[in-house]
């Protein structure tokens, strides 16, 4: 709609957390059973090791994922080894 009206699109890059996680799960030997709930935010973070999370809050809910993110990229190798572009 923006460039409808003689905008320009607004850059909107993300981080698919879930997809980055059936990366993870199925390059290590696993299978994610989807109708199992394997990609849910919270079997992801117990998956990697991290606690409990308040749910349901917007903010909350950001945070976990952005703490998902980080055990991610730990597994991948670590900040060092790994940049933001190759996970866009």
């Amino acid at each position: 709609m923006l460039r409808r009206l003689g905008g320009v699109p607004l850059p909107n890059p993300f981080v698919d957390t879930m997809s980055l996680e059936r990366h993870l799960v199925e390059g290590g030997g696993g299978k994610v059973r989807e109708l199992h709930g394997d990609l849910t935010l919270d079997a992801c973070r117990e998956r990697r090791g991290l606690p409990d999370h308040q749910r349901h809050s917007a903010g909350a809910d950001a945070v976990a994922a952005a703490e998902l993110l980080l055990a991610q990229v730990a597994v991948l190798g670590g900040a060092q080894d790994v940049k933001l572009r190759e996970l866009l």
